[in-house]
């Protein structure tokens, strides 16, 4: 497992989060008190009509990078299974499982004053063995 592997799931978080944000502005700009349920009206090329398509798909995109994402973890934490180490494990479960900053991780595995590098480095370390 390479960090470029282990950054596929960083990836998907982002865009996850980009589509997230693009729902909430869809529904922002629908009137109040309409929803995707029954919305309907004559006119077929609507705004409202066109936002509830839009959240439609960007519902069904939203689903599907989740998949994604939860394929990418398996993958992951299979790898995680034959790590030896536990601050390298402490590290993935930190950075690629549950999304934190390498600040946080370098807090959270090393203690308050380590710089946010080391545990990138011992990271990347261990992958070129």
């Amino acid at each position: 497992m390479t960090i470029e592997d282990l950054e596929q799931s960083r990836g998907i978080r982002a865009e996850i989060r980009m589509l997230k944000q693009r729902i909430e502005e869809l529904d922002e700009l629908l009137l109040p008190g309409m929803g995707t349920d029954g919305v309907h009206s004559q006119n077929p090329s609507s705004p409202v009509e066109n936002h509830v398509r839009q959240k439609l798909e960007l519902e069904e995109r939203l689903r599907n990078k989740l998949r994604e994402l939860e394929r990418e973890i398996s993958v992951i934490d299979d790898w995680l299974q034959t790590v030896d180490d536990p601050q390298i494990r402490a590290i993935v479960q930190g950075r690629y499982i549950i999304g934190w900053g390498w600040r946080k991780v370098a807090r959270e595995v090393y203690g308050a004053h380590v710089h946010r590098t080391t545990p990138y480095k011992a990271l990347r370390k261990y992958c070129e063995k």
